[in-house]
């Protein structure tokens, strides 16, 4: 192994972030971990590269690493999941799988830890990203969509739920892209099963000029 002194592990694992000291910098208390890169990253022992692991001192920063590799690995896993299900006809079975997915987003690692902890504030959970959120809302919309006998049954409400859902969801995440796609899909919703009327072009047309 490779030697270094406390202060300059300390440095290098940035162990402020998850301590707070006094002036004389003895610990005093813990900190709010936050989600970005640096606790993101696995740390690596400096001359080697090899991932540090198991090193008491810095228990709390490598176990936070760990759980951040999980989120991602969970993510990954939803990802892979709705790329399944966007193939499978759009039905009943198609619904409860999709509503499993989601179910699995709101609550990731992140998420089942913040519980165990009894809602710590020292444990902070970042909501999942818009996409995968977007993609299920889609997804849904469209299987409610396929199951729909008329306007206004219980299937045309739950669509018209959904891909509005999308849109707000894609709005919030400022992603032009997915926004477009959403608000196309509302939109040649809602003309299928509509008359024409200038409350539904009212309705319609900002939509389109989004675009």
């Amino acid at each position: 192994g490779h030697f270094y002194a406390c202060s300059t592990l300390d440095g290098h694992m940035d162990l402020a972030s998850a301590y707070e000291s006094d002036k004389y910098g003895n610990f005093v208390g813990i900190t709010t971990f936050t989600s970005d890169e640096k606790t993101s990253k696995p740390k690596a022992c400096i001359d080697c590269r090899c991932v540090i692991q198991n090193v008491k001192r810095y228990g709390r920063i490598l176990r936070f690493a760990e759980l951040r590799s999980l989120e991602r690995k969970h993510l990954m896993s939803i990802g892979r999941s709705l790329d399944i299900a966007s193939k499978q006809a759009r039905d009943g079975r198609s619904v409860a799988n999709l509503k499993h997915i989601l179910g699995k987003l709101q609550k990731g690692p992140m998420h089942r830890v913040y519980e165990a902890c009894g809602g710590s504030a020292q444990v902070e959970v970042n909501p999942a990203p818009p996409g995968p959120y977007i993609r299920t809302y889609q997804l849904l919309g469209e299987s409610y969509q396929k199951m729909t006998a008329s306007a206004g049954d219980e299937n045309y409400l739950l669509a018209l739920k959904y891909l509005e859902l999308a849109v707000d969801k894609a709005t919030e995440s400022e992603s032009h892209k997915s926004g477009a796609q959403s608000r196309l899909m509302l939109s040649s919703f809602l003309l299928n099963y509509s008359t024409v009327t200038d409350a539904l072009k009212e309705e319609i047309i900002p939509m389109l000029d989004w675009i």
